[in-house]
């Protein structure tokens, strides 16, 4: 299962790809060239700008089961036709039920806009937080439907080869922590090991009662320069990298963060 967006002018691009992350569910941004798309999670195809090229290249990639998100009511009753469930960016979802009178409205629309000429015709109203909001719930709703549909009632479970560790300490513990990587094998990637990132950031915390901080004053809030480190893993030698990294890190409750990536460019 995927998700396909209509993305031309698509204003819950970035809500759909944030609630996709969290599920780990792959997402399709579909544009035409005069459109420019990046996506550091969503694969993004460009087709050519000819009337109808979206849509048509959405529903030619359209399987049963997808998720398609789109404002064109046309491209929801097709995509109705193939099995796959739909969702307006107003969060309204498209039903067997509902298209038809969807698509008269739609109609009564163009012969309306039709009979104005060049006269002025009120436009969508802008678009709020609130509508974004409702939107967001609703889509995650029918991507859990989704879901749940595609794996018998249970959700989906994601199988993961490796994970990001994201860890912060001090600058004066680079070179144990790199020793300590190097150890159980961390950051190795193809034929390369010890690969890993860093980079400058700012740590804020406050000790309370009872704490032994390697740096700062119960009570006090602290603000430290430290160091930012990254480096992959395979899910397997998670526990193993968690306690070489505890083993040399000095404080007391160190902050590593292990994050599932869904794909990386050597799996």
């Amino acid at each position: 299962m995927r998700v396909l967006v209509d993305a031309d002018a698509c204003p819950v691009v970035r809500q759909t790809e944030e609630i996709c992350r969290e599920f780990h569910v792959p997402v399709t941004l579909l544009c035409d060239s005069a459109h420019v798309l990046r996506s550091s999670y969503s694969e993004v195809r460009t087709v050519g700008t000819g009337k109808d090229a979206v849509d048509i290249a959405l529903i030619n990639l359209a399987s049963p089961g997808d998720l398609v998100v789109t404002q064109d009511y046309g491209v929801a009753a097709l995509a109705l036709g193939k099995g796959c469930a739909a969702i307006h960016q107003s969060g309204t979802w498209y039903t067997d039920e509902n298209i038809d009178a969807l698509l008269a409205e739609r109609a009564m629309g163009q012969k309306m806009r039709r009979s104005h000429g060049k006269k002025h015709m009120r436009g969508p109203k802008k678009r709020t937080a609130e509508d974004d909001k409702k939107f967001c719930e609703s889509f995650r709703r029918l991507l859990t439907r989704q879901m749940e549909a595609e794996t018998g009632g249970q959700k989906k479970k994601m199988e993961f080869q490796y994970c990001k560790m994201e860890i912060f300490l001090p600058e004066s513990h680079l070179a144990a922590l790199q020793k300590a990587l190097q150890d159980v094998d961390a950051g190795h990637i193809g034929n390369y090991d010890s690969c890993l990132s860093y980079s400058s950031v700012t740590g804020t915390w406050r000790p309370l009662s009872g704490t032994n901080p390697y740096i700062g004053t119960q009570g006090e809030i602290s603000s430290e320069p430290e160091l930012k480190v990254e480096v992959t893993v395979r899910v397997e030698n998670v526990d193993r990298t968690l306690a070489a990294i505890k083993a040399v890190h000095p404080y007391e409750e160190p902050v590593i963060n292990v994050i599932p990536l869904y794909k990386t460019s050597f799996d």
